[in-house]
């Protein structure tokens, strides 16, 4: 990791964009820019951190009519991937940042 880089603000910023939905899952629409800054407040602080990502993209749900962000960083430690996602949209959607074995497909880790 980068020298310098304090693992609790990527933690803290975590924290906060976990829900950024508010728990209104089924009323998201209005939500999305406030779902799109949480995602964005945390690659910056993990770019601070990681350096910049080797993987940026998006992916569209069937059913959505919206993108959800991703942004991966391959480290000799691992796949750093941060992804917006819903697992429970019931709940609100995710900022998740998944940590892989080196060598995971972007496919498994995005669910495609």
């Amino acid at each position: 990791m980068a020298k310098g880089c304090r693992g609790e603000a990527a933690a803290s910023y975590g924290n906060a964009a976990v829900n950024p939905a508010g728990g209104e899952g089924l009323k998201l629409s209005p939500k999305i820019p406030a779902f799109n800054a949480a995602f964005h407040s945390v690659a910056g602080a993990l770019t601070q951190c990681l350096g910049a990502p080797g993987a940026v993209g998006d992916r569209r749900l069937s059913f959505r009519t919206w993108s959800y962000a991703y942004k991966r960083w391959s480290l000799p430690e691992g796949e750093f991937t941060l992804v917006q996602d819903e697992f429970d949209i019931q709940e609100g959607p995710d900022v998740t940042l998944w940590i892989q074995p080196v060598g995971t497909p972007i496919e498994k880790t995005l669910r495609l």
